[in-house]
């Protein structure tokens, strides 16, 4: 009875050192690399693959976040040109608005200092109530 109780309390032993180094290995090779992976995701990072311990899948998965992370960069810097673009456009737009009615306005007061017609005075004023409007 004394030998089977030892050998119970042995085996019990050696199943629960057994279970604390599977446990360990767990957290070594698949805890760890992944709780790294999502850090580094999260922190929008690259990611070193040497601290994935040559785990086929981790790599994997680190190889499409970087093709993502890198089109991301990508956009990124795609976004900042447009927007640089667009500020362009909208800049040349208006320069290019205000050139002809700046020349309307100019011919508008002429035409307003030799004009003598009352019937003509009503017209000049609604054309520069409308460049005035334009201007805005």
């Amino acid at each position: 009875m004394i030998l089977s109780e030892s050998l119970l309390y042995l085996i019990i032993f050696f199943i629960v050192v057994f279970a604390i180094l599977n446990i360990l290995y767990i957290r070594y090779r698949i805890s760890k690399p992944f709780e790294y992976l999502m850090q580094q995701m999260k922190n929008k990072k690259a990611i070193d693959t040497k601290k994935l311990y040559n785990n086929f899948e981790f790599k994997r998965v680190s190889q499409l976040y970087e093709e993502l992370r890198k089109m991301q960069i990508e956009i990124e810097m795609k976004n900042k040109q447009l927007k640089v673009d667009n500020k362009d456009f909208i800049l040349s737009s208006i320069h290019q608005l205000k050139t002809p009615l700046s020349a309307i306005s100019m011919n508008v007061e002429l035409l307003e200092m030799i004009n003598e017609d009352k019937n003509l005075q009503e017209y000049i004023q609604q054309i520069k109530a409308s460049i005035d409007m334009l201007n805005l």
